[in-house]
């Protein structure tokens, strides 16, 4: 059923994927075996966020849309994008020779610079609720 296509400028290269493979869940244990291949899954995800094209003209070499995009949710409702975001901001900032703990961004916090030229701090280690847009534009 896999066959090769043309790859896109999106695509993941191998040792791309050889990085990011282990990252992804594994299937699971009870249910119908999983058929489609996670690597097309992930470049199908790539080709989205990459082009900006909406999810219903992603074009037909990929897996279907439905199918990908039900991978995309399930991926960022249980936190997986978060994880490989985390593990991946680590790599690059020892790459650079930051130090990889304690960062400002690992704290979950978002922070937004007051009219005072103070930070204050929103998100869920805080239990405050974050503004809406209107409510942050309107200050």
């Amino acid at each position: 059923m896999f066959f090769k296509r043309k790859p896109y400028p999106s695509d993941l290269t191998d040792p791309e994927w050889e990085i990011l493979k282990p990252m992804l869940p594994p299937p699971k244990q009870r249910g119908r075996k999983r058929t489609v291949d996670l690597r097309e899954i992930v470049n199908a995800i790539f080709y989205v966020l990459h082009t900006g094209c909406q999810w219903d003209y992603l074009p037909h070499d990929f897996p279907p849309t439905d199918t990908v995009f039900g991978y995309f949710n399930q991926w960022k409702n249980d936190g997986t994008w978060g994880k490989i975001n985390d593990a991946l901001r680590g790599r690059v900032r020892e790459q650079v020779g930051k130090d990889t703990s304690n960062s400002k961004f690992e704290t979950g916090l978002r922070r937004q610079n007051r009219r005072d030229g103070q930070f204050q701090a929103f998100g869920h280690e805080t239990k405050e609720r974050l503004p809406t847009f209107e409510e942050y534009i309107a200050g």
